[in-house]
């Protein structure tokens, strides 16, 4: 794998939202990692916000060579020593608003409850449609209050009261409409959503890279007003 230069961004974002994580069952971390492990085909993929490599173990076997990559050194150290037996597994030091990889040099980019805690989603989306060959698959799943009820979120919030768990301040309430515009306006395709779970909520999300690429202007959340290609899903 052939890399642009090394130098990386400025990496103040992504350590605050390293900070922040859902509390969340065994249950619904099992929920992800079913639907994940029913991928198949995923070629040379790039895992951007890998932390301790869980879902990374998973989608192995659906690949022949992974770039787990993450912000935070803490989590790269985990990683590394997790895989350092596994030849394909390359872990890495990574920006996700500025991918060190070479354009169209990946099959599959996969990213776990990363999108809805970074200040600039769009921009991780981008790199990511940048370093995807054509027909390549962008995988999203993210955590979100998006279909919980207010009472649902209330307990939510009373888990993360009790076990002091510090919310993003980009937090975002992510939903299939949402991620379309963010996956569409970026230049994917065939964009496909659907929700897990019953309490807490995971919004699962798959996009990919057309063939022939033209080249798209750059856009935030709140410039998006596209409806969803099939209603059913918001």
């Amino acid at each position: 794998m052939f890399h642009r230069s090394r130098a990386y961004a400025t990496p103040t974002q992504q350590d605050q939202a390293q900070q922040y994580s859902d509390v969340v069952s065994e249950a619904d971390i099992e929920r992800i990692k079913m639907r994940l492990a029913a991928l198949t085909k995923l070629g040379c993929l790039l895992e951007v916000g890998c932390g301790q490599g869980t879902y990374t173990q998973v989608v192995l076997p659906a690949t022949c060579e992974v770039y787990a990559t993450d912000i935070s050194e803490d989590m790269v150290a985990v990683s590394r020593q997790r895989f350092e037996q596994d030849g394909k597994v390359t872990v890495e030091k990574v920006d996700c608003l500025a991918l060190p990889y070479e354009d169209a040099s990946m099959d599959s980019v996969l990213m776990v409850n990363l999108i809805h805690i970074i200040a600039t989603p769009e921009r991780a989306i981008a790199e990511a449609f940048r370093v995807l060959k054509p027909g390549g698959r962008l995988i999203i799943a993210s955590y979100t209050e998006h279909q919980m009820t207010l009472w649902q979120r209330f307990l939510l919030k009373q888990r993360n009261r009790k076990y002091q768990m510090k919310r993003s301040m980009y937090h975002r309430v992510m939903s299939p409409v949402i991620a379309q515009q963010l996956t569409s306006r970026a230049g994917f395709i065939s964009p496909y959503s659907e929700m897990l779970g019953y309490q807490v909520k995971t919004l699962f999300h798959i996009a990919e890279k057309p063939q022939s690429v033209r080249k798209v202007k750059p856009v935030t959340v709140k410039a998006m007003s596209a409806q969803p290609a099939n209603p059913e899903l918001a």
